[in-house]
């Protein structure tokens, strides 16, 4: 009983010290990461630079088309 009281005090202080050093990361507003804004995969074919692919997923707002769209980039 001691020892886990000893674990879950250092486990709850050791997330207070990686949150306070966590950085704060200013994120883009919404309407610049908007994929029809963009003209992300309109057309047929998408043109290449606005093609999203498993590669360039991580790249800019093609996460955002990503997340709802995963049915069809998982058939390409």
């Amino acid at each position: 009983m001691k020892s886990s009281c000893i674990a879950l005090t250092l486990v709850i202080g050791l997330s207070r010290v990686a949150s306070a050093q966590t950085p704060q990361v200013q994120l883009p507003p919404p309407e610049k990461t908007d994929p029809v804004a963009l003209g992300l995969m309109q057309g047929f074919p998408p043109p290449p630079d606005k093609t999203v692919t498993f590669s360039n997923v991580l790249k800019g707002a093609n996460g955002r088309w990503a997340f709802h769209h995963m049915r069809e980039l998982g058939q390409r």
